[in-house]
């Protein structure tokens, strides 16, 4: 690993922050330079992960890949190098003057790093026994409605933060308690609502370990959605494909009246006429998401569906799978329990609304080019196969 020497340490090439050694690393990330600050690099820009230092460049051969976080490090070796090459490795950083922290070098296909404990051959993550001594008695408490300061819960939710990222489901399911921790300003017992949720949370923890690091492939099938609403009539239309630039002949598409259709009434319930459409286009994502991901079947495991919307905040709170407005939150939640049921997860990412006319057409119940063999009814005869979705909006209406 190569560093530049500065007064009081070395700092790794790989650091943005540091001037004249990448300037593609600089160009590609946030001018801001803070110490836990996290690099995503596009798979097109991995050539240019070298180093130039007074005129040459360095190139890493060593690792398959190595996860980088201030001062931590882990990383994947080829298993021929064995001991030898993790002694060379450690004896090549000691000749370089990088301090280590002897007692918390570890090699085997099972470490700990970060508080985690981590596979490196199979990529799963899961906490430590006595991390979960911690946690499962606190949801518990939780789960049983029992009282609880307010700065029980700020303590539970900074802990749940840590958690999710080993479990990434487990950030879709915080903001209900957020929003209760900002209303206590007394010993207070928690709603059904939380309790429903700290029960979810139990079962997250203790369904084993979590493979956050797929391998991703993108499915073959892809589309978009939209929601609109014009002269009374509120619509949520879209369209996916299992093949590239298709024709509109050849999509698979719904398009709904919304005002209509049964089973969306609870959801309208919680939403006022003037804010509806932000969670309406979120439905449709998820609504786009179940269609396609049944096309798929179960032979696309671990599989990344790419999905759009021009809704660019609907967007950004899939990605992070959160949201501080209810009930996109809940949403969510939904979207987050049936990706890891079906094992094949939304990616869903922001277009012009010039770019999704598609399914804005199907908003707004014009369906000329569109083939009505390939209609999937989302309607009356349709009823989508929630998991958690109805209960959390039932706790919600009887706070």
């Amino acid at each position: 690993m190569a560093g530049i020497q500065e007064l009081d340490k070395i700092r790794t090439i790989f650091d943005a922050s540091v001037i004249g050694v990448n300037d593609n690393i600089r160009a590609n990330t946030d001018k801001k330079t803070t110490a836990h600050r996290r690099i995503k690099v596009l798979k097109k820009h991995w050539r240019y992960m070298v180093a130039k230092i007074k005129k040459k460049f360095w190139v890493n051969k060593v690792f398959l890949w190595l996860l980088v976080f201030v001062d931590d490090f882990m990383a994947v070796m080829k298993e021929s190098l064995g001991e030898l090459g993790a002694a060379t490795l450690m004896l090549f950083l000691t000749l370089l003057g990088c301090p280590i922290s002897w007692h918390k070098n570890a090699l085997g296909k099972v470490n700990r790093w970060l508080g985690y404990m981590v596979n490196i051959s199979e990529g799963s993550v899961w906490l430590p026994e006595e991390k979960l001594a911690i946690l499962r008695p606190a949801l518990l408490k939780l789960e049983a409605g029992e009282l609880h300061t307010k700065k029980e819960v700020t303590s539970l939710l900074g802990k749940l933060q840590w958690v999710a990222k080993a479990y990434p489901q487990v950030s879709s399911h915080l903001q209900p308690l957020y929003a209760w921790e900002q209303k206590l300003e007394r010993k207070c017992r928690p709603g059904d609502l939380v309790r429903f949720l700290a029960t979810l949370l139990v079962s997250i923890l203790d369904s084993g370990p979590c493979v956050p690091l797929r391998l991703q492939h993108n499915t073959p099938c892809y589309g978009s959605s939209d929601a609109g609403e014009d002269d009374g009539r509120v619509a949520i239309g879209g369209w996916f494909s299992p093949s590239l630039n298709p024709t509109k002949a050849e999509v698979l598409w719904f398009s709904m009246d919304v005002l209509t259709t049964p089973w969306v009434q609870p959801l309208l319930a919680h939403t006022s006429p003037k804010r509806r459409i932000g969670a309406l286009e979120l439905l449709g994502t998820l609504i786009l998401f179940l269609l396609a991901a049944e096309s798929l079947g179960p032979s696309m495991i671990d599989a990344h569906l790419p999905l759009t919307t021009d809704n660019e905040g609907n967007a950004f709170s899939a990605s992070k799978r959160s949201s501080k407005k209810w009930p996109c939150s809940a949403l969510l939640m939904e979207l987050s329990a049936q990706e890891f049921h079906k094992g094949v997860f939304a990616q869903v990412t922001h277009v012009k609304r010039s770019s999704n006319t598609w399914a804005d057409q199907l908003t707004h119940f014009d369906f000329e080019g569109f083939s009505p063999g390939n209609r999937r009814d989302v309607s009356l005869s349709w009823s989508p196969s929630w998991m958690i979705l109805d209960k959390l909006l039932a706790f919600k209406s009887e706070q």
